[in-house]
């Protein structure tokens, strides 16, 4: 995977409501709906391009 994200371009497709952010011990969360809306999705990563890759975790 090209590590370099590019502006305007989706990495995470069929998610709705999409939130990142990054915490004290470095690494970086994402959460979002599913395109049911039934429920919501975690990913973790050590940089913010991992996320596209990271494995998604149900919550």
């Amino acid at each position: 995977m090209n590590t370099q994200l590019k502006y305007n371009e989706p990495w995470i497709l069929q998610r709705a409501d999409p939130f990142i952010c990054r915490q004290d011990n470095g690494k970086y969360y994402f959460t979002a709906s599913v395109p049911a809306y039934d429920r919501i999705i975690l990913r973790c990563a050590d940089t913010l391009a991992g996320i596209a890759d990271a494995e998604e975790v149900t919550i």
